[in-house]
């Protein structure tokens, strides 16, 4: 009984070292070097707004608001470690067969991505006891099938104990 006692013990620091690790690894591939976006009160606050044709939001135990209203806009690095990110594309654009890649990194936390209805989504991000919910209508855009090849947002990363929803 002692030696059971003293084994489960010992698990407790190799748990919270494997925290740690993750939340490192995440940073690491998400290719933040500075924290903006940082937000670790639990009061909301307003969307930031911005026309950057690429954003990079960090929420760690908090949340972050953005709206994008770039003209060329290219992409997102989107890291999450117990939070909510809420971006907001719909007045964001991309070229006609152009592609924007968003990489995202949630831990234990949500993502909510709205885009425009006219964009084609690839949902390519890998799940860990989560998921990745396209809430999207199905049905499709006639006026954006007449004008060619609609714009493409691919979505990339990982998605470990929390959710990835497209609205």
């Amino acid at each position: 009984m002692r030696r059971m006692y003293r084994h489960r013990r010992a698990l407790s620091p190799l748990a919270v070292l494997g925290i740690w690790i993750a939340i490192f690894i995440g940073f690491q591939m998400s290719g933040t070097s500075r924290f903006r976006g940082w937000n670790t009160s639990r009061t909301t606050v307003a969307a930031a707004e911005s026309t950057s044709d690429r954003v990079q939001i960090v929420s760690v135990m908090g949340r972050s608001d953005h709206v994008s209203r770039a003209t060329a806009f290219r992409g997102a690095d989107i890291t999450n470690v117990m939070g909510r990110s809420d971006i907001d594309l719909r007045d964001a654009t991309i070229a006609p067969g152009a592609t924007a890649s968003v990489h995202v990194f949630s831990m234990m936390g949500a993502v909510v991505l709205r885009v425009p209805p006219t964009w084609t989504v690839d949902t390519g991000a890998v799940t860990a006891m989560g998921g990745v919910e396209d809430q999207r209508p199905t049905h499709t855009d006639e006026a954006g099938a007449a004008s060619g090849t609609p714009p493409k947002l691919v979505l990339r990363g990982l998605v470990t104990m929390g959710r990835l929803t497209i609205r």
